[in-house]
């Protein structure tokens, strides 16, 4: 397993940057380890770290292991965007495809897609702006 989260949150953002787009859509605007102020480019990536989980402890603190749970959202518009829903229909199977097939996600942090909804996300939380998206749930190993 490798080291701290922030490192694995910077491969993330970087392999997210390199996927290729579904024909007919977009690149990936841009991806990033924390929400934005505004979200204004599209399709873009936001990833949060919503959990962590103590794995094992093996006697010392130093040796702790732990499963983070990243929320990685592909935003595609503001949810109420006229054909917003459509656009993120083919993007799934590409997704699943570059974080499988990345070995420094998937070997060295042990990186796994739980799932994906297709559940709109609001941003900021509360506030009412809702976002057509694909919201995936990571399960990724850190030992610190």
């Amino acid at each position: 397993m490798a080291g701290e989260l922030q490192d694995f949150m910077e491969l993330l953002a970087t392999a997210q940057q390199a996927i290729a787009p579904p024909a007919g859509a977009k690149d990936i605007a841009l991806a990033t380890d924390e929400p934005p102020a505004q979200i204004m480019t599209f399709p873009c990536f936001v990833n949060i770290e919503r959990e962590v989980r103590p794995s094992s402890i093996m006697g010392s603190s130093s040796l702790r292991h732990f499963v983070h749970i990243i929320e990685m959202h592909l935003l595609f518009a503001p949810a109420d965007r006229k054909y917003a829903m459509r656009e993120r229909r083919p993007w799934l199977e590409p997704i699943f495809d570059a974080l499988d097939k990345d070995n420094a996600l998937t070997g060295a942090y042990g990186c796994e897609i739980l799932g994906a909804t297709y559940d709109n996300w609001e941003y900021p939380p509360d506030s009412g702006v809702q976002y057509a998206a694909i919201n995936f749930e990571l399960a990724v190993s850190v030992e610190k």
